[in-house]
């Protein structure tokens, strides 16, 4: 199965006396993408990357391709030891 990647926001570099700025923009569809990517626990992680041809861009990781709700292992047979 295809991992589909997400693409997120608008990325630029701004330079100053300082250095690099990485600036991210942010619009409406983002903000749907990013609460609809979230995992169990609330949290996502984007990955900023360098373009081939320069520049970078964004992307949400997710670790094998979702993200997985932790919860704690039931037991897989249960056997009933009544004897009346």
């Amino acid at each position: 199965m295809e991992k589909k990647r997400k693409y997120f926001g608008r990325v630029q570099t701004k330079s100053n006396n300082y250095g690099e700025i990485i600036k991210i923009g942010v619009g409406p569809q983002d903000f749907e993408l990013l609460n609809s990517s979230k995992g169990a626990n609330g949290w996502l992680t984007i990955d900023v990357k360098p373009k081939q041809g320069g520049g970078y861009y964004a992307e949400i990781y997710e670790p094998n391709g979702q993200y997985q709700q932790q919860t704690k292992a039931q037991p897989s047979n249960t056997v009933s030891d009544d004897l009346f």
